[in-house]
């Protein structure tokens, strides 16, 4: 069985990709110098165009779809399943490899120079197809000896784990064995790299991984805050730990320094002085970053512009400006604030609790999607928002429509009936104020009042500038 694929580029390249995996991953067996030489061929050609492709940016183009080299998996019922397997492991190791410029440790250093959002989708699209024939162990396991070399690339393994993460379900199990092995033998053996290794995974995953991933200071936590389980319960791996989170002092972030204050791990007996001289070393780092220890402002966003008054208001109402604020850079910028994601993954209690509420605040959603939707759906399609609250969100959203047209419908008066009318096209981004109002007038069984058609503007003015959004329910009441 071969699937229809009407597109004759795509078909072509195909059967291309096909007869180059053919030849470059055989069976192996023959010993002719010509056939050894034609798979040499065939697959630094791979290579070359798995390079090509690293440097496209924009999934979503057509023309990047059509050079992406991996639809040859439409096909995979044609080719035999260890040669496409021999492939997809090569493949994916030199995609590892290729871009590679910096060792563990230093990738680890400037971890907070990249996100999730920075990644190329093309390069995900690509891991996720290359993906298909293989098993999630064998997948992690082209990963893990990707660090065994001497450079790795921050950006494409943290593009990896994302794909990981959403192609296969049981992949943070995995992955977090995989960590605790590499953190323990790293700890036992005072091995730089493999800490580097599991502290870089650990990282990555916690900004790649799933909504219900753990964020970084719940995994360290769990990984040595319990003196019970703690992987440096000794004094010896104890030392190894704060030995390394020290060597990390001069580059680390603001924020995976509070962790390692404020999620101290179990102390040995005979080591709390190791731990308050790095505790020292932390504070004096956030002193020259000019970052407080603790941090009064509730919100995503620090302004030294807030006076006194404004600094000290509620939760509810901080939530509410980061909303405006978000919703202004994406405007602006069109793309996901960062601090956003590092809310999610450093304050998931107030990200999940207060401003994922504020944001999702139910309202009559406009036919063409405006800015406040098309971020909603941004951070949705980054995994950020539980899927229970997002259904929820449209059931709610839903609820406002019917309760709009059901307001339109049971209206008496005529001012009533084309309130509700003028209302639900303003939301809709249908039309515009003035055409709106030229067509509808001549429509009036009475011509409404000076005072009625004031009214009516508020009623509507309200509905398109109220953050969050007025109820439905309020809005009628005004425009009637």
């Amino acid at each position: 069985f071969i699937p229809v694929i009407y597109d004759q580029g795509r078909l072509c390249q195909c059967r291309l990709t096909g007869y180059f995996i053919k030849k470059a991953f055989g069976d192996g067996k023959s010993t002719l110098k010509r056939v050894i030489y034609v798979a040499c061929v065939m697959k630094r050609l791979l290579d070359n165009i798995f390079e090509g492709a690293l440097d496209l940016k924009l999934a979503a183009d057509e023309i990047t779809v059509l050079a992406l080299p991996t639809d040859f998996v439409n096909y995979q019922e044609t080719l035999p399943k260890d040669t496409l397997k021999r492939f997809c492991v090569h493949a994916l190791s030199y995609i590892l490899s290729c871009k590679a410029d910096s060792d563990v440790s230093d990738v680890l250093e400037s971890c907070s120079d990249w996100k999730l959002v920075e990644v190329s989708g093309t390069t995900r699209e690509l891991f996720r197809q290359l993906f298909v024939p293989l098993s999630c162990e064998q997948v992690t396991a082209v990963l893990l000896r990707s660090f065994d070399q001497l450079n790795v690339s921050g950006a494409v393994t943290m593009t990896f784990l994302s794909a990981l993460y959403s192609t296969f379900p049981e992949a943070a199990r995995l992955m977090h064995g995989h960590i605790k092995r590499k953190l323990s033998e790293g700890l036992d053996s005072s091995d730089a790299d493999k800490l580097s290794t599991a502290f870089l995974l650990a990282r990555q995953s916690a900004v790649a991984g799933p909504i219900d991933a753990p964020s970084y200071s719940s995994w360290f936590e769990t990984s040595f805050g319990d003196s019970s389980c703690s992987l440096a319960s000794t004094r010896s791996t104890f030392t190894s730990l704060v030995r390394f989170i020290s060597s990390l002092v001069p580059d680390e972030s603001a924020d995976y320094l509070k962790v390692h204050i404020f999620r101290r791990p179990a102390i040995p007996a005979k080591c709390r002085s190791l731990y308050d001289d790095y505790v020292a070393l932390a504070k004096t780092r956030l002193e020259d970053l000019k970052v407080p220890l603790h941090d009064l402002s509730k919100g995503i966003y620090n302004s030294s512009s807030l006076s006194t008054e404004e600094s000290n208001k509620k939760v509810i109402n901080q939530a509410e400006e980061d909303v405006e604020k978000t919703i202004k850079t994406f405007t602006e910028t069109g793309k996901l604030p960062t601090a956003i994601i590092e809310a999610s993954i450093f304050r998931k209690p107030y990200f999940i609790g207060k401003f994922l509420p504020a944001l999702l605040e139910p309202r009559f959603l406009p036919d063409v999607p405006d800015q406040r939707m098309k971020l909603i759906s941004e951070i949705n399609n980054a995994g950020k928002i539980p899927p229970a609250m997002y259904n929820t969100y449209l059931q709610e959203c839903e609820k406002e429509k019917q309760e709009l047209l059901e307001g339109q419908s049971s209206a008496s008066s005529p001012i009533q009936k084309y309130s509700c009318f003028f209302v639900a096209c303003f939301v809709s981004n249908r039309v515009s104020r003035v055409h709106l109002f030229s067509c509808c007038y001549p429509q009036m069984e009475h011509r409404p009042s000076a005072i009625s058609c004031q009214v009516l503007y508020f009623a509507v003015t309200v509905q398109l500038t109220m953050s969050p959004p007025i109820k439905c329910s309020t809005l009628l009441s005004l425009s009637s």
